[in-house]
């Protein structure tokens, strides 16, 4: 048989397409029915259920009107529900109430997400200083099965607060279990906060890293993940994300990640910025995720000086600003950008901002307090390591990691083996997380944790900052 090239290459082209059909029918197959395993190109896979059903899963809460009279809970599905509903009730009390349930389409960027839905309910009005218990049931559009999720509990603020006051920071999470191994101690930081809750929890970005956790197709998946591994914690313990380079530009993106949020309400020209205040203290959650074109513009720049100066104007105490990327950052991975550090120090010296929090570089670094800053020069408020009189300069905190290694080291970001001279602690050793203590009006105290393998949590460090007059 006398086979010619012209001959043999609409053979090769037909088993070229063959095979990218069954390839392509295996992804959906691995998609739409489940339990099954959902399989990267490398032949990573992972267990996960995809069948459309309607339990509630991903659960988490919020207070982004009043933490004293009103918390949101969200959750998601995978499938549309015929009828939905959050019952609530003062703990040990035996009458349910029911609330409103709003329900829409998740955003996706793959094939799985179009079959998610995203439902929110307000417990609202409530009792100060109340435990309530909550649980959802829902029954599915097509089966007609009927779920329920577990009783969950949580606690409104007071008001006025009362003191102390306990708010958990995390950050550089990544999701247990990694073949790289780059997540040892993402479990025992959330073992501590099941354990011992805080009143509400500051997220300074990089939660679940879909870009190199091999295990998800599409990064919708792996913002699932997360949501179900934090679930016994943001359940019952109102979140404040803020976004860092993995959810706006590395496979993920905000528009992912903000429709399963209920956030305070905001006029940011950037639209993912916004403030809170607890008390007497105004918070700045401002988006910088340390991503070239994204640090904040100059129409950000007169946002925030607008809204720092109205919060110092209205009455509040303390002001503290929390972002991704850090002003004073040593490390291998990210350093910092001395451009960013130069357009936002100066606004929050302008308003004696007290403490400024981020993360995205893999170790822990803490200014002294600090004035005059610019690209390159400082010059320091007080020698002292630990405790400051407010007004002394900004206190610049760099806490992370909350249980994921860097990608870029394959370990922590390693610091020069001298601390570098606006630098009072420092450590590259550990993994850890932070704990703002609101111990009384005019006392404001920052501890660090560091987590090792027995899940025993040593103290870094402690900041505290009073009022003296």
């Amino acid at each position: 048989m006398n086979l010619t090239l012209e001959k043999l290459m609409p053979v090769a082209t037909g088993v070229l397409l063959g095979a990218a059909a069954v390839a392509i029918a295996m992804i959906l197959l691995k998609t739409f029915r489940g339990p099954t395993a959902i399989c990267t190109l490398n032949i990573l896979c992972i267990k996960t259920n995809s069948v459309a059903n309607a339990a509630p899963q991903q659960i988490h809460i919020a207070t982004p009107v009043d933490g004293a009279r009103d918390i949101v809970v969200s959750w998601e599905t995978s499938g549309p529900v015929e009828q939905s509903r959050l019952e609530y009730r003062p703990a040990g009390q035996e009458n349910w109430q029911t609330t409103d349930v709003v329900s829409k389409r998740a955003p996706a960027n793959g094939i799985l997400g179009s079959r998610q839905w995203l439902h929110q309910a307000r417990m609202t009005p409530l009792t100060p200083e109340t435990v309530y218990e909550y649980r959802i049931r829902s029954q599915g559009r097509f089966s007609r099965r009927t779920y329920e999720s577990e009783l969950y509990r949580a606690k409104t603020l007071d008001d006025p607060i009362k003191y102390p006051l306990s708010i958990a920071l995390v950050t550089d999470t990544g999701l247990a279990g990694r073949a790289d191994r780059l997540t040892p101690h993402a479990n025992p930081v959330l073992a501590r906060l099941i354990d011992q809750p805080a009143h509400l929890i500051l997220g300074l970005g990089d939660y679940p890293y879909a870009d190199s956790d091999e295990r998800f197709l599409f990064p919708e998946q792996a913002i699932g993940a997360w949501l179900r591994e934090w679930q016994p914690v943001l359940a019952q313990t109102p979140f404040y994300p803020q976004w860092g380079n993995h959810e706006c530009c590395l496979r993920e993106t905000t528009d992912l990640w903000t429709p399963r949020f209920e956030l305070p309400e905001s006029d940011s020209p950037d639209g993912l910025s916004y403030t809170f205040q607890i008390g007497n203290v105004f918070f700045l959650s401002l988006f910088s995720p340390g991503v070239e074109g994204l640090t904040p513009n100059a129409y950000m720049l007169s946002w925030m000086d607008e809204v720092l100066s109205t919060a110092r104007e209205g009455g509040a105490l303390w002001l503290i600003v929390y972002q991704h990327e850090p002003i004073y950052a040593h490390g291998q991975a990210h350093p910092a950008d001395p451009e960013t550090r130069a357009a936002l120090a100066p606004i929050f010296e302008k308003h004696k901002v007290d403490l400024h929090l981020s993360s995205h570089d893999q170790s822990y670094e803490r200014t002294y307090p600090l004035n005059g800053v610019t690209r390159d020069e400082f010059s320091i408020g007080s020698q002292e390591v630990n405790e400051y009189r407010q007004g002394q300069g900004v206190i610049y905190a760099k806490v992370s990691p909350s249980g994921k290694k860097s990608n870029i080291t394959g370990d922590f970001s390693h610091l020069p083996p001298e601390k570098m001279p606006m630098i009072a602690v420092a450590n590259d050793k550990a993994h850890h997380f932070g704990v703002l203590e609101l111990r009384s009006p005019e006392e404001l105290a920052l501890v660090v944790y560091a987590v090792d393998d027995t899940r025993t949590y040593d103290v870094l460090d402690v900041v505290t900052i009073r009022v003296i007059p």
